[in-house]
């Protein structure tokens, strides 16, 4: 039985995983994680160098690259997201709608007190 549910979760298919479209829709990157990194003191919007060279060292997944970005250094485990769990649906096999940072739809999803 254990081996026929590892064999079948090992062919499940991954599910398309959904981009909100916030780093399109606020090029300011506000919204977006941006902890840790370099901010504007007078708006507090996060410097875009700095979340340009995050973006960047993510998709190469290169830790090496990631510790070269501004501040990223206090983070613990930045690569965390790609580890791969061993009990249960992996994380990556399993898509939920992304929250926006539009006010428009967190209104409307927030629960009400």
């Amino acid at each position: 039985m254990r081996l026929r549910a590892a064999y079948d979760e090992y062919f499940r298919p991954l599910p398309h995983h959904r981009n909100n479209g916030d780093e399109e829709r606020f090029p300011s990157r506000i919204g977006n994680f941006s902890k840790t990194l370099p901010h504007n003191e007078m708006t507090g919007e996060v410097d875009p160098a700095a979340y340009q060279a995050l973006l960047d060292a993510l998709r190469s997944e290169d830790l090496a690259q990631l510790e070269t970005v501004p501040g990223i250094q206090t983070l613990a485990n930045p690569l965390g997201g790609l580890f791969c769990a061993i009990e249960g649906p992996d994380p990556s096999a399993i898509s939920v709608k992304p929250p926006s940072a539009d006010s428009t739809c967190v209104s409307s999803t927030a629960p009400r007190s």
